[in-house]
């Protein structure tokens, strides 16, 4: 088969490979469409992604749908020729964070299309993939593979909001309009959430949250903007982070309103300073939120019935063929919020 190997910063090669051998309980998917995620635009900008760096060529591709080409000896309810999303993660099952249900905690994590985890596991920028059966997600017969290929982005928005409690009736503020961020907004509003606003300093951002569905749009560096949707929201309840600014985790605390609740979604880059005092006495409640739990029947249940519409999340799709100008699009950060590759016809 052919895959897209990252070789260094910005050194994307394409190279004949073996296809990957499958388990008893495995499948093997021809990749149909992947996604480029902010994590493979650090491995491709940075070749490392956080404390994750690639120890040799890496094929990277954690958004992916395809279809079931073959199956391990053990595998019963997936046909040859079935469409399925995936969950890339891979826990081990018997770690105390996998018998308590956190799977996404799990001490021996495999996560597919990175670096966290050695050797790594080829991703969607190969045209086959080897994935346990139990991580394939149907995909109904009305979905596209794009939307399909959202349902990863989509479930980090899923996991969060679950973590932050019930929204219905809520002000929601979220920091970051790329992928997640709009994806919290649209699954929130979903949930009931009353007023949300949406926080970035690229402008198509902030417009493009007004078009589908916030109710503000605010430029961080502007405290005027900040204050007038706190006053006409009533105040901020929930606060989801999901930029992973310096500046945006520590405002967080002095956005909301008393007894509200934060959840850091994004990947911080450096040490941030937080005026704990803030937490006691407005007795904010602070979560984090990694990656997700078992929350891909639920993201894609509200995918299917289009409570979250993802289509138009979907700003740019390029043939396999151009998947280096894809990763080049995806990194601007500007006028994009997904690029995803059609890897097969």
């Amino acid at each position: 088969m052919k895959a897209y190997f990252l070789d260094g910063a910005r050194t994307l090669v394409k190279r004949e490979t073996d296809r990957p051998m499958i388990r008893p309980s495995d499948v093997l998917l021809k990749v149909h469409s992947v996604g480029i995620c902010g994590s493979d635009i650090e491995y491709y900008v940075h070749n490392r992604c956080g404390a994750f760096v690639p120890r040799g060529p890496l094929v990277l591709g954690h958004e992916l749908s395809g279809e079931v080409v073959e199956k391990g000896a053990e595998v019963t309810g997936l046909a040859c020729g079935t469409r399925v999303a995936i969950d890339p993660s891979i826990p081990c099952g018997s770690c105390e964070y996998c018998r308590a249900g956190r799977h996404n905690l799990c001490d021996r994590m495999r996560f597919i299309g990175t670096a966290a985890s050695f050797p790594p596991i080829s991703g969607g920028m190969g045209e086959f993939v080897a994935v346990p059966a139990v991580n394939c997600h149907l995909i109904p017969e009305h979905i596209s593979w794009g939307e399909a290929t959202c349902l990863e982005p989509l479930s980090v928005a899923v996991h969060a909001t679950l973590r932050a409690g019930s929204l219905a009736g809520a002000s929601v503020f979220i920091s970051g309009g790329g992928i997640i961020g709009q994806s919290v907004a649209l699954t929130a509003r979903a949930l009931g959430a009353a007023a949300i606003a949406v926080s970035d300093i690229q402008p198509f951002r902030r417009a493009f949250a007004v078009e589908h569905g916030a109710d503000y749009a605010i430029d961080p560096r502007n405290a005027d903007e900040i204050a007038r949707a706190q006053e006409a929201s009533g105040g901020f309840d929930f606060l989801f982070e999901s930029s992973g600014a310096t500046t945006a985790v520590r405002d967080s605390l002095i956005i909301v309103k008393k007894g509200a609740t934060i959840v850091q979604i994004g990947t911080v880059p450096s040490e941030v300073t937080l005026m704990a005092n803030l937490v006691m006495v407005n007795e904010l409640r602070v979560l984090g939120s990694f990656r997700y739990g078992d929350v891909f029947p639920i993201s894609m249940s509200l995918l299917a019935s289009r409570r979250v519409d993802v289509r138009p999340l979907i700003s740019v799709t390029l043939p396999y063929a151009r998947s280096k100008e894809a990763f080049e699009l995806a990194s601007e950060r500007s006028n994009t919020i997904k690029v995803q590759i059609q890897v097969g016809g």
